[in-house]
């Protein structure tokens, strides 16, 4: 992750903005899931200002209106992408960030394309929400 939350690496393959959304989706569930009622690892930020929100951060405007996506498209499945991405899910709740919640309740909770599928982590994230606040 660079200091702006992008994933450079991603960002230089042949599916960047698919690559970038499977990282930040396991990213931001890693740090629900291993967080604690005491710790909240989603804003938890490195002395350089890298952290899971700045991510979020970085990709939301892009999940929002995927149209300004500044680097190369998707080799595949570009017109597919964004789905109800558990990123902005996540993030919204630990950022209070309506907007966000607000893009991912708009997009498709239920995408039907396979490669589609096989890059999308976690498909129901209300549930791991309620569950990591126990």
């Amino acid at each position: 992750m660079a200091v702006d939350g992008s994933f450079p690496q991603e960002l230089a393959r042949t599916k960047p903005y698919g690559y970038s959304l499977f990282n930040l989706d396991v990213m931001t569930s890693l740090a629900l899931i291993l967080s604690r009622p005491a710790e909240n690892l989603l804003p938890h930020a490195l002395p350089d200002g890298r952290s899971v929100i700045r991510s979020v951060e970085f990709l939301a405007p892009y999940l929002a209106d995927k149209s300004s996506w500044p680097y190369q498209q998707d080799v595949m499945c570009w017109d597919e992408w964004p789905v109800r991405q558990p990123a902005l899910l996540f993030g919204a709740m630990a950022a209070n960030r309506n907007d966000w919640l607000k893009v991912w309740q708009g997009l498709d909770p239920d995408p039907v394309v396979l490669e589609v599928r096989r890059n999308y982590p976690i498909r129901n994230a209300v549930i791991w929400l309620e569950a990591s606040c126990k």
